[in-house]
C-alpha cells in the first residue's frame, strides 16, 4: 500500500489495522509480510556502476508495518533512554539526527575562528552493526553455531563461547527494565525474526545478525542487479 493513501485517508485505515496492534502486543504475533521486506541497491552517483561498492541498499516494506512498529516504539522510549549513556546523541526522543553534524561544525568553526589548530577523528563502527545479536538485549534462544559463527568473526578465544552462554541465560536488558512479560514478547517479535528477497528472485533469506535486514546488505555478495544471485551469510 502507497504511503501516501495512508495519508490521505489515516481515519479509514485505523479501524481495519487497529485488530493487529492488540495481537502483536498481547500475543507477540505480527503478520508475516510486515518482518522483511524487498532489499534494492542504490548508486551512490559516485564511483563505477560495475563495482558493488559504489552501491548502497534499502529495505522496501509495508508501510502499514512501520506505522505499527512506530507506535509500538513510543511506549518504550523511556526504557531504551535509561540505558543510553550521557554523551550519546543518536536514540534519544526529540533529538534530531543531525544534531552531531551541528555539533561537530560548531566546534570546528569555533576554534577556526579562534585560530586554533584542532582536527577531529571519525570512528566507522559498521561491522558492529553486522554482527549484533539481539538476543543479548532482548532475549531469546540462539543457536551454538550462530554463538560459534560470532566468535569466529571476531577471532575470539574458545572460551569465550561459554562466556556467552552464561550471559545468555541470565535476564535480558527489557527484563531488567522491568518491561512487563506481553511487552518483552512484543520486543522480541519485532527485532528477532526478520527477512528479506531480492527483486525478481523466488527465495527469501533469514538474518540471523544485525539490527535489521537492511545493515545485513554488506554482508551479502552484492553482484549489481546484472547478475541474478544473492549469496547470503545467514539463511
Amino acid at each position: 500500500m502507497h504511503p501516501s493513501f495512508c495519508k490521505t485517508a489515516p481515519h479509514c485505515l485505523a479501524r481495519e489495522i487497529f485488530g493487529q496492534m492488540p495481537k502483536i502486543v498481547t500475543h507477540g504475533q505480527e503478520y508475516l509480510g510486515h518482518i522483511g521486506g524487498f532489499l534494492q541497491p542504490l548508486w551512490k552517483a559516485k564511483g563505477s556502476r560495475e563495482d558493488p561498492s559504489s552501491y548502497r541498499s534499502i529495505l522496501i516494506s509495508s508501510h502499514i508495518a512501520k506505522t505499527l512498529h512506530r507506535t509500538i516504539r513510543e511506549s518504550q522510549c523511556s526504557l531504551c533512554g535509561g540505558f543510553l549513556q550521557r554523551e550519546q546523541l543518536g536514540g534519544r526522543k526529540r533529538v534530531p539526527v543531525n544534531l552531531g553534524v551541528h555539533m561537530s561544525c560548531a566546534f570546528l568553526r569555533a576554534h577556526r575562528i579562534a585560530g586554533d589548530s584542532v582536527g577531529m577523528i571519525y570512528l566507522d563502527l559498521k561491522e558492529a552493526f553486522y554482527r549484533i545479536i539481539p538476543q543479548l538485549a532482548i532475549g531469546g534462544e540462539v543457536s551454538d553455531p550462530l554463538l560459534a559463527k560470532v566468535c569466529a568473526c571476531f577471532g575470539l578465544p574458545d572460551d569465550v563461547l561459554h562466556d556467552l552462554h552464561r550471559h545468555l541465560s541470565c535476564p535480558a536488558a527489557i527484563a531488567d527494565g522491568q518491561l512487563p512479560v506481553h511487552a518483552r514478547n512484543a520486543v522480541q517479535a519485532l527485532h528477532v525474526d526478520t527477512y528479506f528477497q531480492v527483486k525478481g528472485q523466488r527465495d527469501y533469506c533469514r538474518t540471523e545478525l544485525g539490527g535489521a535486514p537492511r545493515r545485513l546488505l554488506r554482508r551479502c555478495h552484492l553482484l549489481l542487479p546484472l547478475v541474478s544471485h544473492f549469496e547470503a551469510s545467514t539463511r
